[in-house]
C-alpha cells in the first residue's frame, strides 16, 4: 500500500508540474500573439485564456487536495502513533529484505 501512495503522490506532483508548464507556455503564447489582429486571432486568444484559467483552477484544486491529504495523514499519525511507527518499521524492513535479495 505505501508504494501506491508514493506513486499517486509522484503522479500528482508530475501533473502539477505539467499544469504549471502549460500555464507558462500559454501565457507566453498570449504575449507573443498580442500584436496579431483579426477575428481568428481574437478567438484563439479567448480560447487560450479560457484554457489558462481552467489550468490554473485545476492546479489550485490539486494543491488544495495535496494539502488536505497531508493534513489527514498527519492526523492519522497523531491519532495512532505506535501503529504508524510499526507500519513504517515493517515497510522499511520488508523493503530492506527485498533489496538485499537482489
Amino acid at each position: 500500500m505505501p508504494h501506491s501512495h508514493l506513486t499517486t503522490e509522484a503522479a500528482s506532483a508530475r501533473l502539477r508540474a505539467d499544469l504549471r508548464a502549460l500555464m507558462h507556455d500559454t501565457e507566453q503564447l498570449l504575449k507573443e500573439t498580442a500584436s496579431h489582429s483579426g477575428e481568428h486571432a481574437e478567438r484563439l486568444r479567448a480560447r487560450l485564456k479560457a484554457a489558462l484559467a481552467a489550468a490554473r483552477q485545476a492546479c489550485h484544486s490539486l494543491e488544495a487536495k495535496a494539502v488536505a491529504a497531508a493534513k489527514s495523514a498527519a492526523e492519522v499519525v497523531r491519532a495512532h502513533p505506535y501503529q504508524s511507527l510499526g507500519l513504517a518499521f515493517g515497510a522499511g524492513l520488508l523493503l530492506g529484505v527485498l533489496l538485499r535479495r537482489k
